[in-house]
């Protein structure tokens, strides 16, 4: 893959970090930026995927509230008391 390059304006503090980051790192400066740069859109990945699921999350609670609001709220025993309904009925039609 290639390199495109980008002529960026640093203040003098941030160019002696890089300077001393990539003299520690045994990288050139421009290595050291790529890194970083790598590193952020990582990061940004992250939260923007972090920030989706959140908001699904928010969607599904505002939809069971929605449904809430219509039907009711279930009890915690809605299928055990589904359960003993469908077996009572079973045991009904096999006495008939």
């Amino acid at each position: 893959m290639g390199k495109y390059r980008a002529q960026i304006l640093l203040e003098a503090e941030q160019h002696a970090v890089l300077s001393d980051m990539a003299e520690q790192r045994k990288k050139s400066i421009s290595g050291v930026v790529r890194e970083i740069i790598g590193e952020y859109i990582i990061q940004m990945e992250q939260a923007e995927l972090k920030q989706r699921e959140l908001n699904a999350v928010q969607e599904l609670q505002h939809l069971r509230q929605g449904i809430q609001q219509v039907h009711g709220v279930l009890s915690e025993d809605w299928l055990e008391e589904n359960r003993a309904e469908r077996m009572q009925d079973l045991v009904n039609q096999k006495g008939d």
